[in-house]
């Protein structure tokens, strides 16, 4: 007669549950190194993207500041603390903060026929026509002329991140003055970031510690700086 079953090998049912559990964990590890790395790496991105920015920004304020004329801060620096705009002569800076784009309120300034955004431009501007007022102290241009959006620049322009200016302040330095020559020196503090003010503090100084609720460290970002330059030469 001959004998059926002896011999044969096979897997049990837990051994297969083992197997299966291993493989799950396995996949998983692997899943969750994946999205790590891809956080890790839009990170890294967004870094570069704001700090590419930031040395664009640098350099074309301190260029600007530069070639200008004397200011008076009375008439060329208007602002508030969520906007503002600064007259150099050939050209005008205006911007808003980014709490301020959302809530558009009194202070915002935006285009005068667009609902489009306005965080922080530079338009030709020759004689600072942005910052003139009338007989009544009024603005005599008070939102961006359509015709200067051909001409503007868009400081913050980044190709797959929305950034912001989130505080402007611009300083005189009172002890240094040449009488010759004419020049100032002013300094430019700037806060710039991401534009997801939820994931930061009140003041949009930083972004919220992991354990808070909101908190998004892979995609906030604040950094500051700061443009030091000389300006006015009176001299021919």
């Amino acid at each position: 007669m001959n004998r059926v079953g002896k011999g044969k090998n096979g897997f049990t049912l837990i051994e297969l549950m083992l197997a299966m559990t291993f493989i799950s964990l396995l996949l998983l590890a692997v899943a969750l190194t994946v999205i790590q790395m891809g956080r890790t790496y839009n990170r890294g991105m967004i870094f570069k993207e704001l700090n590419q920015v930031a040395r664009t920004v640098n350099n074309d304020m301190r260029r600007t500041i530069n070639s200008a004329q004397p200011i008076d801060m009375s008439l060329h620096y208007l602002h508030s603390e969520t906007s503002g705009r600064l007259c150099l002569g050939q050209a005008t800076y205006i911007w808003n903060v980014e709490k301020q784009v959302n809530d558009r309120g009194t202070d915002y300034i935006g285009f005068a026929q667009s609902d489009d955004a306005v965080r922080f431009v530079k338009i030709p501007d020759l004689g600072g026509n942005y910052c003139a007022k009338d007989s009544r102290g009024d603005l005599v241009i008070r939102d961006i002329r359509e015709s200067d959006r051909g001409v503007m620049v868009d400081l913050l322009r980044s190709n797959d991140y929305e950034l912001s200016i989130h505080g402007l302040e611009v300083i005189q330095n009172a002890s240094y003055a040449e009488s010759v020559t004419g020049q100032q020196l002013f300094s430019v503090a700037l806060r710039l970031g991401t534009s997801n003010i939820e994931a930061m503090n009140d003041d949009q100084t930083a972004c919220l510690p992991p354990s808070f609720i909101g908190s998004d460290v892979s995609n906030c970002f604040i950094q500051e700086f700061t443009v030091v330059a000389r300006t006015g030469n009176k001299v021919n």
